[in-house]
């Protein structure tokens, strides 16, 4: 049952100007009822591998039924295929260029269409916009209760553009890990999370290092620390993450995606 249904998410890097109003516009045009919800419009220009991480971290508050709408998409107006899929209750509609790919590992995913019916688009379809002429007509029209199989055919799952974040590099007693998201309190998130430190053994020994700075132990919450404290802590998504009290560690470090992680006993 979708309970969810008549919900569409949008997830996008179109920041804060015009195009996120023109893809509302033109779902509510063919669902005036449909409960639109803005994800995040901040994701960094063309980065899938960001945009995955926040969509397989948000995509199950929702109720299940819900139409997660992805628009971050390098290759707009080529040959790449646009999806519907199936995964653990919801629905998701992307670009075929692997940003659904932790979802869909998240959530089981099930059935995937390839969106090729244009009777549903918005005419003319722009070259570069997509995310208004495609992606918002077919949400709305999903919203409004229109079956999946009426967008295009059925591909196999297995055909599907996979792209994986990297995976930490774990030994007996250290974890090397990488940057994969800098929310907007400047929190430093990396893709080691409680799991990971588990195997290793050490939870409350343990020294993380990044940038040259080392931090001893896994604070709990951010007020453990003093104002203006650097700490590590599993953060929301179950991540490990770098932060300073009261402030932005993104400030406090010259941080970026891709930066490297060590989680090591401490001495």
């Amino acid at each position: 049952m979708r309970t969810g249904r008549g919900i569409v998410t949008l997830l996008t890097d179109f920041g804060s100007g015009i195009y996120c109003g023109a893809m509302k516009g033109a779902i509510l045009s063919v669902a005036p009822e449909a409960v639109i919800v803005d994800v995040c419009h901040s994701v960094a220009a063309q980065d899938i591998s960001e945009a995955a991480f926040v969509l397989s971290a948000v995509a199950g508050s929702f109720p299940v039924g819900t139409l997660h709408c992805v628009v971050v998409d390098p290759g707009v107006g080529t040959s790449r295929r646009i999806i519907l899929a199936e995964g653990g209750g919801y629905v998701f509609l992307a670009p075929d260029n692997g940003v659904l790919t932790r979802a869909l590992a998240a959530f089981d995913g099930g059935r995937v269409w390839s969106v090729e019916n244009d009777a549903f688009f918005r005419k003319p379809v722009s070259r570069t916009f997509h995310g208004r002429d495609i992606f918002a007509p077919v949400a709305g029209a999903i919203a409004a209760g229109e079956k999946l199989e009426a967008f295009g055919p059925e591909v196999d799952p297995n055909t599907l553009t996979r792209h994986l974040l990297p995976e930490p590099v774990i030994s007996n007693e250290s974890i090397e890990g990488r940057l994969i998201f800098i929310d907007d309190f400047g929190n430093l998130v990396s893709n080691i999370t409680g799991e990971h430190l588990a195997q290793i053994g050490r939870f409350p020994d343990i020294a993380v290092e990044f940038h040259g700075h080392r931090v001893l132990g896994i604070d709990a919450v951010y007020a453990h620390a003093r104002h203006g404290d650097v700490i590590a802590l599993i953060g929301s998504s179950g991540h490990l993450e770098i932060a300073v009290v009261g402030a932005s560690a993104a400030e406090r470090f010259p941080a970026a995606t891709g930066d490297r992680v060590l989680v090591q006993p401490a001495p």
